[in-house]
């Protein structure tokens, strides 16, 4: 089977269980959020920096906990685009899952047909 993960979609109250630990999601993703703080960003920044890309406002490093809300502010040039085009740069946690079972559906029997008219 192909690791295929996806984007969750859960609603607050759906339950994620790691071994013998179940939380619902709202709370999970809370908590993820409230992790991806001024010192995570401080931390990603500095790995960046030591990569020798800086990161340079004001002419001082930018390090702060804007990466993960508002973003901090850059200039990109595409090559489907002419030119430069000023905006913000974001960094974005996803959760993923990937299920063990498979979501291959059996073809419908042709038998369905005639239990269904049996059942009527």
């Amino acid at each position: 089977m192909a690791n295929e993960f996806k984007p969750i979609k859960a609603n607050d109250d759906d339950v994620i269980s790691f071994n013998d630990h179940t939380y619902k999601f709202g709370k999970f993703d809370q908590a993820l959020r409230q992790s991806l703080n001024k010192e995570v960003a401080n931390q990603i920044l500095r790995e960046i920096r030591n990569r020798q890309i800086k990161i340079i406002k004001d002419n001082h490093t930018f390090i702060n906990g804007s990466l993960f809300t508002e973003g901090i502010e850059c200039e990109m040039i595409s090559t489907e685009k002419k030119g430069w085009t000023k905006g913000k740069l974001r960094l974005k946690v996803t959760l993923e899952f990937c299920s063990d079972e498979s979501e291959i559906k059996e073809p419908p029997s042709p038998l369905d047909e005639i239990r269904k008219s049996l059942q009527n």
